[in-house]
Order: structure tokens, then C-alpha cells, then sequence
């Protein structure tokens, strides 16, 4: 889930309740399909619309009401003019104060409650465009992010790791990236695949020791679109940890592949490393003890393995051997732009950019699972 940024750009501006998730769904919160929310958003225009008409049969009112009346001096040279008795001039000039006042509370009133139908409309475009961007990729792994419990904290106290941090020239920030369907997608023993089927693309071989069984095998895979250029061009700006799922034996083989003169990726962290909850394997970031949170992205096609660290992480698409992907030049723009090599806490701009917290409570939401 990349979006398409240039290697140079600024955020948008944003509000800041964006970044309160309690803020929208307390806005949403009978909003659950998105048929209701458009009905809403419809509703809510109409209202704007007889608020906008009713103030403006207000303002005419108000300015009948205030025009200017002749003046009543008296003219010592005309023995017909009128003079003003000082109490009625008094009571004259009370009862236009309380006009004037009647106005301006009045007009606070109207712009306190288009206030008031701007913020619901925002908020429920703001939920429109979050639910625009849950793919089913992301839907599936929300409905399995769902039914896991909590990390236990005594595995995560037993899958600690203490890494030298590698220094970079450009920035003190660490990347960690999945291996397999985010850099490189393994071929299954039992489909016969043509090179129609992978469209040209190029198919590797590697071999390894099948823990399972102890025995040599052969791995067949094939690399994303640009996952070396991509490797080449990030390296210098960021440490990076390769954090995989797979069995160290298998992932060894490939990983000297991507990186023979292991020079670009600095640490390697395994299987064994991550914490399985329910059969899946959770890759917690806080087993880096040395590391700080807020100087630390993951990025992963499964947003299951990095459920316990939402603000940190940067899912893409799953790679099954399409050619034309173009997810990493997009990923890698983003991770070389100012915005992120400059950014105090990278977990800011990721809340923006891929709110994955949000989507979740607005998902659960839907569900009606939230407390």
C-alpha cells in the first residue's frame, strides 16, 4: 500500500484530530457500511444548505431592521420640528443595542453550527477515504489481526537481541524489511511455472538444508522488480535489518544472493526471532533493545506480522511475479525524501501517510467489537 510520491514533496496539511483515532470514531460511530456514510454525508450537505438559506433570510431581516432612520435634531429655525423627549431618545437607543446584540448572538449561533456540520462532513470524508484505501490484502489480514491475543511479554523478553547499531553517514534511522512476496517470491515445488507465467521474469535457484528434514534441497525463486536497484539506493540511509519468517538455512541462501559481498544489508534476524502466537509469527519490534521506536520503519507485505508495531510500519503488496510491479521505486522515494531522512519521529509520518491504526479501529468499528 504505497502511494505514489515523488521523491521530493511536502504533507498535506492535516488536522490534528487525524491523528486522535478515538476523535473519529467517536465522529463515526454509526457509520458502519459505506452506503451509510455517503447517505450521511448527503444528509449532512442538505442541512449545511437550509442553515446557509436560513442565515441569509436572517441578515435581510437584520438589515431592514438596522437602516438608518432620519435624524430627529431639532431645528431652532422651523417651529414645527419635533423634540425628542431625553427618556423616549434613551429607550430608543436600548432597544436598538438589544437588536444589534439579538444579531450577534444570533450570527455566532449560525456560525457555531456550520462549525459544527463542516467537522461531521470532514469526518466522514475523512472515514470514506480510510475505507477507500483497505484493500482486500489489508481486510484479510484484519480479520486474522482480530482472533490473535495479546504479545506475550515473556516472549518478548525471551526473543530480545542486542545489535551494534551500524552507523550510516545520511541519518541514524533503521529500516527492516521482509524477504519473502516483499523482495522475492519462491516458487512452489508442485506447479510446473512457463516464463508466460512468471511474464519474462527471471527464475532463480538456490540450495539450502530442509530443517524438516535434514536433507539438501533446491529452492526456486524470482526477485521483485527493481528489489537490487532498490537495496543499492537505501542502503547509505539507513540501517537495514533483514527480518524474515523463514528458517535461517533457507533464507541465508537467498539472502547472499541479494547481497553476495554483505555489504547492504546489516543484520539478519530469523524464525526464531519472531514471536508465534496461534501459528502466526509475529515480528516485534521491540526485541531491539538498543534501537529507539521512533527512529525504526518495517516494512512488509503482511500486516499480521507486524500487528504489535501498526505506527512503525509500511505494508506493500503481496509480489507473486508480476513484472510490471513497481512498489519499491515508490517505497524507495518515500524513504530517500526529507520529509522521512529529516523526520523526528518516523512514526508521524507514518500514521499519515499509511494510517494502518486508524483503518484497524475503523474496521473493528464496523464490526462492532470496540469497547
Amino acid at each position: 500500500m504505497i502511494n505514489s510520491l515523488g521523491s521530493t514533496f511536502d504533507l498535506p496539511p492535516v488536522q490534528e484530530e487525524i491523528k486522535n483515532p478515538e476523535y473519529i470514531l467517536n465522529k463515526a460511530s454509526t457509520m458502519v457500511t459505506m452506503k451509510e456514510i455517503i447517505d450521511e454525508s448527503k444528509k449532512n450537505d442538505q442541512t449545511s444548505q437550509s442553515l446557509e438559506q436560513l442565515n441569509t433570510k436572517e441578515i435581510k431581516e437584520q438589515i431592514d431592521t438596522d437602516k438608518i432612520k432620519p435624524s430627529h435634531n431639532v431645528d431652532n429655525n422651523n417651529k414645527n420640528s419635533e423634540k425628542i423627549c431625553p427618556k423616549e431618545e434613551k429607550a430608543n437607543g436600548e432597544k436598538k443595542d438589544n437588536q444589534l446584540s439579538n444579531s450577534s448572538n444570533s450570527e455566532g449561533k449560525f456560525q457555531e453550527q456550520m462549525k459544527q456540520q463542516l467537522s461531521i462532513t470532514d469526518d466522514i470524508y475523512m472515514v470514506i477515504n480510510l475505507t477507500s484505501q483497505m484493500t482486500d490484502e489489508i481486510k484479510k489480514d484484519f480479520d486474522i489481526i482480530k482472533d490473535l491475543p495479546e504479545t506475550p511479554e515473556s516472549e518478548l523478553l525471551f526473543r530480545r537481541v542486542n545489535l551494534k547499531k551500524a552507523e550510516k553517514k545520511f541519518t541514524n534511522k533503521t529500516l527492516v524489511l521482509d524477504l519473502d512476496d516483499t523482495l522475492v517470491h519462491t516458487l512452489s515445488d508442485k506447479k510446473v511455472y512457463s516464463q508466460k507465467d512468471l511474464k519474462n521474469l527471471e527464475i532463480n535457484s538456490v540450495s539450502y538444508i530442509d530443517p524438516k528434514k535434514g536433507l539438501k534441497a533446491i529452492a526456486k525463486y524470482i526477485i521483485r522488480p527493481y528489489a537490487l536497484s532498490f537495496l543499492q539506493s537505501i542502503f547509505p540511509f539507513y540501517e537495514i535489518i533483514l527480518f524474515t519468517a523463514s528458517d535461517q538455512s533457507y533464507a541465508d541462501s537467498i539472502i547472499d544472493k541479494l547481497d553476495p559481498d554483505k555489504t547492504i544489508i546489516d543484520y539478519r534476524l530469523y524464525r526464531q526471532h519472531c514471536i508465534t502466537v496461534k501459528n502466526k509469527h509475529i515480528k516485534n519490534l521491540n526485541i531491539l533493545t538498543n534501537r529507539n521506536m521512533k527512529d525504526i520503519i518495517i516494512v512488509d507485505n503482511s500486516i499480521v506480522s507486524f500487528k504489535d508495531n501498526f505506527d512503525n510500519g509500511i505494508h506493500v503488496s503481496t509480489f507473486k511475479g508480476d513484472s510490471t510491479d513497481r512498489e519499491l521505486i515508490k517505497l524507495c522515494d518515500l524513504l530517500k525524501s526529507k520529509m522521512m531522512l529529516n523526520a523526528e519521529d518516523v512514526r508521524e509520518i507514518i500514521k499519515i501517510e499509511f494510517p494502518l491504526s486508524n483503518m484497524y479501529k475503523i474496521y473493528k468499528k464496523s464490526l462492532n467489537e470496540l469497547p
